[in-house]
């Protein structure tokens, strides 16, 4: 099983746009983001295991590595209002890999940078077998998609038993049971 998401970075403020490494030297990419588990380090390797444990899977291995996205061209960043030079960071590649002890694996390729001319947001999951399946999500703003996710869980949470879980013992996302009342006019 394999992830592939593409999130534009200028969508988020400058503050979340430079934690994913915009517009950092290589040496300030591997020292700030890379050597260091801040805000993004280490989290989106749980997709993929999370994922793998909801199938019932035994997770025996889980690996995540961080590297600048580069070019070897000038790319415009509207959010800095500026070229950012060949070599310079546009973002954050994230390529994380799960094992399990039955033998199927998952991996997860994420980006999190400044996007090119034409290109879109959006996430893949691709299954490798019998049939194999693609399923492609184009997203309009990833950065409200991303949080949506962690708000729409919320009520599973509160739910939940007590002690850390993870995300994946709460079962799928299901829409609320209320439904919203419609408002008397009066006349």
């Amino acid at each position: 099983m394999k992830h592939y998401s593409l999130t534009n970075a200028e969508l988020a403020n400058e503050r979340m746009m430079r934690a994913c490494g915009v517009d950092m030297t290589q040496a300030d990419f591997a020292e700030k983001v890379t050597a260091v588990p801040g805000q993004l380090g280490e989290l989106y390797k749980g997709i993929p295991a999370h994922v793998m444990h909801a199938l019932g899977y035994t997770i025996t291995k889980v690996t995540e590595r961080r590297e600048p996205v580069l070019s070897d061209q000038p790319v415009w960043c509207g959010t800095l209002n500026r070229r950012l030079e060949p070599g310079t960071s546009l973002g954050l590649r994230i390529i994380a890999s799960v094992e399990t002890q039955e033998g199927p694996t998952a991996s997860a390729h994420i980006e999190l940078r400044i996007l090119s001319p034409g290109e879109t947001e959006h996430m893949m999951w691709t299954v490798d077998g019998r049939p194999a399946s693609k399923i492609r999500v184009d997203r309009a703003d990833g950065v409200h998609s991303s949080a949506a996710c962690m708000v729409n869980r919320i009520p599973d949470v509160i739910a939940a038993a007590r002690g850390v879980r993870l995300i994946s013992e709460l079962g799928p996302l299901r829409p609320p049971l209320t439904r919203i009342r419609p408002s008397s006019s009066s006349s």
